[in-house]
């Protein structure tokens, strides 16, 4: 498949200044552009043709969430452990691992396969850029904001939710999203904090 994959470059959140992301084929794919100051200021999605297509925001209340919004659907990407656990309402994914330490991979809930591959490789004339390679072309967009805002998520070491998510059944996931989370500062995750 041509286009089953975006380039992101490893190092686009440590510069803290906006940055492209292309597809296989060398074009570009979407343009990310905010202020980069912190973690709550807002970044806004560009297409390729300089239209602005969606954005991604943190959470105001709680700060461990973000709303990622791509054209006219709105996602919640949480943050239950920064660099080990994630997961992705709306798609219904969830995502073991980290962008700073890939490869990982993101599972689906409802068919339990892996949906989007997330690997490091060289990409031609960007360097060392994270792949994230889908099955379905129709998640590739979604999946590669995704990735965006975890790797803001941990350029900023944001806040965890600290919710352990290991073997739980559908009903205990259905729970946790009622359950007020402690907000566990980077400091207390490698503290081995968790909040089950």
């Amino acid at each position: 498949m041509k286009n089953n994959a975006m380039y992101i470059p490893v190092d686009a959140l440590k510069n803290r200044q906006d940055f492209d992301i292309w597809y296989r084929d060398g074009d570009l794919a979407f343009s990310f552009k905010g202020k980069w100051e912190k973690e709550s200021d807002k970044v806004t999605i560009w297409n390729r043709h300089g239209a602005e297509c969606g954005s991604i925001r943190l959470e105001p209340a709680g700060k461990c969430m973000y709303y990622v919004k791509l054209e006219r659907w709105e996602y919640e990407l949480h943050t239950y452990i920064i660099f080990e656990d994630y997961y992705f309402k709306g798609m219904l994914w969830d995502i073991k691992g980290s962008p700073s330490n890939p490869p990982f991979d993101i599972y689906s809930e409802r068919s339990e396969k892996n949906e989007v591959h997330v690997s490091r490789t060289k990409f031609k004339g960007h360097g060392e850029c994270l792949e994230v390679r889908v099955r379905d072309v129709t998640f590739l967009r979604i999946a590669a904001a995704c990735v965006v805002a975890m790797m803001m998520k941990e350029e900023f070491k944001g806040l965890s939710e600290g919710i352990e998510t290991p073997n739980l059944s559908r009903a205990d996931k259905i729970k946790r999203f009622f359950k007020k989370s402690k907000q566990l500062t980077y400091e207390q995750v490698l503290a081995g904090e968790r909040y089950v």
